[in-house]
């Protein structure tokens, strides 16, 4: 958020557009190679589903304050929008 504010970045739009040189320099700065070269990823399964294996799904509730318990923090649905669009 910092390297968007000092670029003059203020919404999703321009963030985007960002989004490509900011990721080429950060591996750039940070990116390794591997030790090994050897790829050890396999095809998927015909029954295999990742939005189903790597989903991380809990039920909650939405109270009459419309505020969401989670994680014993209390939150309100203002706020679970704003979380939604920022990770949008």
């Amino acid at each position: 958020m910092k390297e968007l504010r000092l670029c003059g970045i203020s919404t999703i739009v321009e963030a985007n557009a960002y989004a490509p040189s900011f990721m080429a320099a950060d591996n750039a700065r940070f990116a390794k190679p591997p030790k090994i070269d050897f790829d050890v990823h396999r095809p998927l399964r015909g029954d295999e589903n990742l939005d189903l294996l790597i989903t991380w799904r809990e039920t909650r509730r939405v109270t009459k304050s419309l505020t969401v318990q989670y994680d014993r923090v209390m939150h309100t649905e203002l706020m679970l929008r704003a979380l939604d669009m920022a990770l949008a």
